[in-house]
């Protein structure tokens, strides 16, 4: 297998370009490890207290904020 050289230098803006997106990407990954952490080891505190709990504010606004935020870090991660 051959390899071409490149006809033209990179440019210092691509390669900006390119170390930031990996930056974007490690920082996504991440946050979606950070997350996924907090959610497992809060998931038994959620089974006894809120699934027996009964419905209101508070148990939308937990749920709420507990699942949209998984949501949109599962999107950030996967590029939607």
């Amino acid at each position: 297998m051959m390899i071409y050289a490149l006809s033209q230098p990179i440019s210092e803006d691509i390669i900006e370009y390119i170390h930031f997106n990996q930056l974007a990407t490690y920082v996504y990954l991440s946050s979606l490890v950070i997350y996924l952490h907090f959610y497992v080891s809060t998931l038994d505190n959620e089974i006894s207290l809120m699934w027996k709990a009964r419905f209101g504010m508070g148990k939308f606004l937990f749920y709420s904020l507990r699942y949209l935020t998984l949501l949109v870090i599962v999107f950030m991660n996967i590029g939607l």
